[in-house]
């Protein structure tokens, strides 16, 4: 469906951001420059020079004790982060020193049809199908997307997402072709969900961190727990039941909430559709469980996951209300990192 441009007062506007941005650029770059510095507390005893927070760390590899690189480089990522870190506090928590994947001298537990043999025969056809033989159940996934979104309008965008189990962290540009000047960050994690929006990464118009953010951002996250089948597994603390023969229940602890979450699957165990009771108050005063959910239009193998690659989801899923307003294809999927 092609995109209308945009008006031209955002347009405008956005302009004036960029130009004070230039201008004040150079010299705001000079004051952290003088400001902050991060200094190696040299913890084998040996001193080391300061280094300023534009420093590459392979030049202060080679000048600083080796038992100090580790701690140097998380000083310096911390120096580097700078405001913007502090605007996306939730979202730090999934950051990409904890989507490490599954490093050498931990165990590693691979899938086996073994572990899912005593659950009933519709929910094994899901699990098998989703994961192979011998895959490596990691919870830490990094999904990248494309597709467009309804605010009040239909947006293009373009994200990348970041799972740690049911916690994640999605990091959009939205707008029309290769105009996206919208920059916006949910996120989940402890029990904490929020959102945030801004103009060409500068201006915010859009912050909410409250209680019923948080408790629709959890259900979001049991939702897209299907991109995540590692976290799916009953060693995971995770209660499965029957409904009928294509149609399995999983309820599982996202705090605050404890959502069922409905998947529908054909005779191979493909997934076909994803709907929960989700908190919200679209199409309503009062904040209440929606129906929500949508339909997955295809699937794709990614190594020895198999995963949805194309869907719709919105509010009001199952019933005569149900208007997606979210459509999204995967094109790249991959144990972080």
């Amino acid at each position: 469906m092609a995109e209308s441009p945009p008006s031209e007062a955002p347009t405008r506007l956005a302009l004036t951001a960029i130009e004070r941005h230039r201008a004040t650029r150079a010299p705001r770059a000079q004051l952290r420059l003088r400001r902050r510095t991060c200094r190696s507390t040299a913890p084998i005893g040996r001193r080391t020079r300061p280094v300023a927070s534009g420093t590459s760390l392979s030049r202060v590899g080679r000048r600083c004790p080796l038992g100090a690189r580790a701690w140097l480089g998380r000083r310096h990522a911390r120096c580097r982060q700078g405001s913007g870190a502090a605007a996306s506090s939730v979202g730090a928590r999934i950051s990409h020193a904890n989507l490490v994947g599954v490093s050498s001298g931990r165990h590693v537990q691979r899938f086996a049809p073994a572990l899912v043999a005593g659950l009933d025969e519709p929910i094994r056809r899901y699990l098998t199908h989703a994961v192979a033989p011998g895959a490596v159940l990691t919870e830490r996934v990094r999904v990248t997307m494309h597709g467009r979104i309804k605010v009040g309008r239909w947006m293009e965008f373009d994200a990348e997402q970041h799972f740690h189990g049911h916690e994640f962290e999605w990091r959009a540009r939205a707008g029309w072709r290769r105009f996206k000047p919208m920059h916006v960050i949910d996120n989940y994690a402890d029990g904490a969900g929020g959102t945030e929006g801004r103009l060409f990464g500068l201006m915010p118009f859009l912050h909410a961190v409250d209680a019923n953010t948080a408790r629709a951002a959890a259900a979001r996250g049991a939702a897209e727990s299907v991109w995540v089948p590692a976290s799916l597994m009953p060693q995971r603390e995770v209660s499965w039941h029957t409904r009928d023969e294509n149609t399995i229940i999983a309820s599982f602890e996202v705090p605050p909430e404890r959502p069922e979450l409905r998947l529908g699957i054909d005779e191979r165990g493909a997934l076909r559709s994803v709907s929960l009771d989700r908190w919200g108050n679209v199409g309503q005063r009062e904040f209440s469980y929606i129906p929500f959910g949508g339909d997955i239009l295809a699937e794709q193998r990614f190594g020895d996951y198999v995963v949805p690659s194309h869907m719709t989801v919105g509010w009001w899923y199952g019933t005569a209300r149900y208007e997606p307003f979210f459509e999204a294809v995967v094109t790249r999927y991959e144990l972080a990192p």
